[in-house]
């Protein structure tokens, strides 16, 4: 199974704030082919929320895979 893009790509981008709406774990990366070996753990509970801002490259795509189960995530996004 592959990677489902949570957030499109943007160069305007200032801050990107993800919140899990599920307490499964999420494995980000940026590209579809993230897996749960190389993505970053977005753990936590029903709730949990993750904050990158462009220092770390966030203006690209961010996309998003689990073990299984599935998970709805919302972003709240910042531009220019």
């Amino acid at each position: 199974s592959s990677g489902v893009q949570i957030v499109p790509a943007n160069q305007d981008r200032l801050d990107l704030q993800l919140t899990k709406l599920g307490a499964e774990n999420v494995f980000l990366g940026c590209n579809s082919g993230v897996t749960t070996s190389s993505g970053f753990l977005f753990g936590g509970t029903c709730g949990s929320r993750v904050s990158v801002g462009t220092p770390v490259g966030t203006t690209g795509a961010v996309w998003g895979i689990t073990v299984g189960a599935s998970v709805s995530i919302s972003y709240l996004e910042v531009t220019q």
